[in-house]
This record gives C-alpha cells, sequence and structure tokens, in this order.
C-alpha cells in the first residue's frame, strides 16, 4: 500500500485542554527516544505486548517500559499508542485530581484481558468524559476464530457474525464503544476500516510482514 511519508494526521478537539491526534503517515519514526512530535517536544509512550497493563506518567521516565495504556495529569507531556488495524483509544476527562488524558492500544486480547475497565477503575473519571477511537479494521474484514470471541466472553454474542465452522467475523470496535458507554463516555468514532482504505496501515493486509504503524497521541495543555 503506497502511503505518502510526508507528516499526515486526523484531530479532534475535545476542550480547550485537549486535543486527539491520529498520524496518517507512517509514524515508527517516533518510535526513537530522539524524534520530537510537531509540538517540538518528545512522545511518551511503551513497549505494546497486547495487555491491560498501563501507567501513569509523571515524567520520562517509564519510557520502553511494557505496557499497552498511559494517563497523566501533566500538562505538554505527549503520550501515544502505535496501531495497525487495533484501535487506539484517546481519553480526556477529569477525576478528584484535576483533568487527566489517557491514550490506549486496544486489539482483542487487550481487549480481553480487560485494558478498558483496567483504565476507568485506575483513573475513576468524574462525570462524562471525552473519547475518541481511531480507524481500524472492520468487521466484514476480520474473520477470527472461535478461540478469539470466547476470550471477550459471553456479551461479546451479539458482536459476531459466523462464517464457516469456528469461525467469525468479529466487530470488535462496537463492542469496545459498547463498554466505553457503559461508563458514561461520550464517543467521537473515526468510522474507516484500516484494511480498505488506502491511506492507513493493516497488519492483517500485509499477513503479518507490515512494519509501518500509525500513532494516536494526546496531551494536556
Amino acid at each position: 500500500m503506497a502511503k505518502n511519508h510526508d507528516y499526515q494526521e486526523l484531530s479532534c478537539r475535545f476542550s480547550d485542554y485537549a486535543k486527539a491526534h491520529f498520524v496518517i503517515s507512517d509514524a515508527t519514526c517516533f518510535k526513537t527516544r530522539e524524534t520530537l512530535l510537531p509540538t517540538g517536544r518528545s512522545l511518551m509512550r511503551l513497549s505494546q505486548i497486547h495487555s491491560a497493563a498501563g501507567f501513569e506518567v509523571r515524567d520520562h521516565s517509564l519510557y520502553g517500559k511494557e505496557g499497552d495504556w498511559l494517563w497523566t495529569k501533566i500538562p505538554n507531556i505527549p503520550i501515544g499508542v502505535f496501531v495497525a488495524d487495533c484501535t487506539a483509544i484517546l481519553m480526556a476527562g477529569e477525576n478528584a485530581e484535576g483533568s487527566f488524558v489517557a491514550a490506549i492500544h486496544a486489539g482483542w486480547r487487550g481487549t480481553a484481558a480487560g485494558i478498558i475497565e483496567s483504565v476507568i477503575e485506575t483513573i475513576q473519571p468524574e462525570g462524562k468524559f471525552d473519547v475518541w477511537l481511531s480507524p481500524s479494521i472492520s468487521q466484514k474484514n476480520y474473520e477470527v476464530s472461535q478461540e478469539v470471541w470466547e476470550a471477550l466472553g459471553s456479551d461479546i454474542r451479539p458482536y459476531v457474525r459466523p462464517t464457516r465452522v469456528s469461525h467469525a467475523l468479529l466487530d470488535l470496535k462496537s463492542f469496545q464503544v459498547g463498554k466505553l458507554k457503559s461508563f458514561a463516555a461520550r464517543i467521537w468514532n473515526y468510522p474507516l476500516c484500516s484494511f480498505e482504505q488506502p491511506e492507513f496501515f493493516s497488519y492483517r493486509q500485509m499477513k503479518g510482514k507490515l512494519e509501518s504503524r500509525h500513532l494516536a497521541w494526546i496531551e494536556l495543555k
């Protein structure tokens, strides 16, 4: 899939203090500590392992630790996750200590491990909070085995469409949206499919050989 490697992004402003960013062009350069975002600051990220593990960011000392979500109450520290079919979830809101932002890498493994619940339990948002979901793989292009949908629990049934023996099409993003809405989130869902759209990278379309990634990032102002 041909890509324009100039910096291009989608964005969504939640409020005066937070704006979601999704880099359309190949963002793997931002995996190095020395590379700066357009804001002039270095990105705080983790080594992603498809888990429910996450950390609060107070400085840049967490760089390179393993996990799949970050959150912070400190302004001007960009936090982000890398995706290529998985859903990037960017969050902004208030808790008992003030404003916060979070960045979440949510594939099926992380979702099955309870990453969304872990984020909410840790941060404990007060009232409504804002969530932006990135382009990700759509149901019609996401056939999975029975092992996958069973790992997601009984609530996944409405989001599964059988195709052949022990296989089905999985609507993972709608399942994630349902979970977030149950926690009183205001949802901004970017609906395009990473598998179909030529401007996006798809790990599945490249049969696991893809190295390019999109970056979703957010920071407090």
